[in-house]
């Protein structure tokens, strides 16, 4: 689920794909950084395990086989080796 000011907000893969897309094309950097802070600055997503928001402009960390965010490389890291465990007990 995507937020905007702590309220959800249905935004699809696409959408994100062709913002990103058109920030991308528009210059520098510097200018493309800005962009992305002024569209998703106020823009996140909740960590799956600790329910944090993740402002979009921050989020590095993301299972795609399960569709779930991390908050960080640590989380992360828990969350794959809680997943494995209950794996090899199955």
């Amino acid at each position: 689920m995507v937020l905007k000011n702590g309220e959800p907000q249905i935004v699809g893969p696409s959408q994100l794909i062709s913002l990103i897309n058109l920030i991308n094309r528009t210059g520098s950097p510097e200018m493309i950084q800005q962009q992305m802070r002024n569209l998703f600055g106020e823009w996140g997503i909740r960590c799956s395990v600790t329910g944090d928001l993740v402002p979009l402009i921050r989020m590095k960390y993301w299972n795609m086989e399960r569709n779930e965010a991390y908050r960080d490389a640590n989380i992360m890291f828990k969350r794959h080796m809680e997943l494995r465990e209950l794996k090899n007990h199955e």
